[in-house]
């Protein structure tokens, strides 16, 4: 079996389906500053759109630039994009909030007048909270990952079970 680097595995999905530069200066950005940076984690921060949505928008650097940002350990860039994604899913929580006080689609009515539960809108609702309750428990762990960790110390020269004397 071959084993790639990760680096190079990374180079080569980032080369496939990523616009291409010119020469004349035109185009997406590529050139790191710290105010497209800015920009870049605060749209991301600030909505519930990934990385590639975010790309698509035209002053937006390409997904594989944003890459090299955050393989680029000097540009230090790394640190804010991991502070966006935390601050991200502080975002996706206010939205799941929203998502689940949200009850006005919960019910429709029949052609008879009667109002019935609207399962498919229950449903997809369900589906929002529990992918946005994923990804974040994956973007920020620490906050909202599963805490099934146990700590168990050791104490020694206790005794196991007390005289009952």
């Amino acid at each position: 079996m071959v084993s790639k680097s990760k680096n190079a595995v990374t180079e080569n999905c980032l080369s496939l389906g990523t616009p291409k530069q010119n020469n004349m200066g035109t185009g997406r950005p590529e050139i790191y500053t710290d105010k497209l940076a800015d920009e870049f984690c605060a749209r991301l921060s600030t909505s519930n759109k990934g990385m590639h949505s975010i790309c698509k928008a035209a002053d937006m650097p390409s997904y594989r630039t944003v890459f090299k940002w955050i393989n680029d350990k000097k540009l230090g860039f790394s640190h804010k994009y991991a502070q966006a994604k935390e601050l991200q899913a502080e975002f996706m929580r206010d939205e799941i909030i929203e998502i689940s006080d949200e009850s006005s689609n919960d019910t429709i009515e029949t052609e008879s007048g009667k109002k019935i539960a609207n399962n498919e809108w229950m449903q997809r609702s369900k589906l929002r909270v529990e992918t946005r309750k994923w990804l974040m428990s994956k973007m920020a762990p620490k906050g909202f990952g599963d805490s099934s960790k146990l700590d168990i110390s050791v104490v020694k020269d206790l005794p196991i079970f007390s005289d009952p004397k």
